[in-house]
């Protein structure tokens, strides 16, 4: 149901593969004030990627309330919401109009796809085990600028996103490896939105602090996807068995 005709080769600090990205100014940012000012903040996922569903990989918006996804630490989780976002291109600041190019294999993903900037995903770093206690951290897709081809790409038109919501927060797998986080349906609430922290899963960490994790002067030390160098099917199993 989830095969992939060729295992996905990704980088990895495990792998012994290097790159050497790109500069990014991105990673100049302090704060996530100053790290929200240089990119949309709305984050969700682009119309054809593709999910890990309980009947195989599906398009991101044919996804329907009560469906179940394949989720990094929970198994199959139920979809509470899945909430369709329009960004007219009008509204959008001229400094703002770009999204991310992901190319294939650069962080698992299989094919070639494109994120929202602040679309977190799950990347895997020694430094971080050793610093924060889990190799596991968050990490908006801006701030990989440069990694193994990760670019930006102008936008012409209109954005339509599709938000999957939870019971709780989860993070999801797309496009055969690659992570990436969905909200709780509760924390967009207007109620909680104020606390937002109250329905966090994941460690955050500053964009100073996830600066920190990418020394591309050290290459042993470069952060790389979760489940490097592991075919479609066995990230899934692996999924599968955190959630046992």
């Amino acid at each position: 149901m989830f095969h992939n005709k060729a295992p996905v080769s990704i980088f990895s600090v495990r792998s012994g593969k290097q790159y050497k990205p790109a500069k990014n100014d991105d990673l100049k940012a302090t704060n996530s004030t100053s790290l929200y000012d240089s990119a949309l903040r709305e984050d969700g996922l682009m119309p054809g990627t593709m999910v890990a569903a309980a009947d195989g990989w599906r398009p991101v918006e044919s996804i329907q309330p009560g469906e179940c996804v394949m989720t990094f630490d929970n198994g199959m989780r139920e979809v509470v919401e899945n909430r369709r976002i329009s960004l007219s291109y009008s509204t959008i600041p001229k400094r703002k109009t770009f999204v991310m190019h992901i190319p294939c294999g650069a962080l698992a993903n299989r094919s070639d796809m494109t994120l929202m900037p602040m679309q977190e995903v799950i990347i895997e770093s020694d430094k971080a085990e050793l610093t924060y206690g889990d190799p596991f951290v968050l990490m908006p897709s801006l701030l990989l600028t440069g990694y193994r081809g990760i670019s930006k790409t102008p936008v012409t038109g209109d954005i339509i996103l599709s938000m999957l919501l939870f019971e709780r927060e989860q993070v999801v797998q797309t496009n055969g490896g690659l992570l990436t986080l969905a909200h709780a349906h509760s924390s967009l609430s207007p109620l909680t939105m104020a606390t937002p922290n109250r329905f966090d899963r994941y460690l955050r960490l500053t964009p100073a602090q996830l600066r920190g994790l990418i020394d591309w002067e050290q290459p042993s030390e470069q952060p790389g996807p979760a489940f490097a160098g592991q075919s479609v099917d066995a990230v899934h199993a692996a999924l599968e068995a955190r959630a046992s």
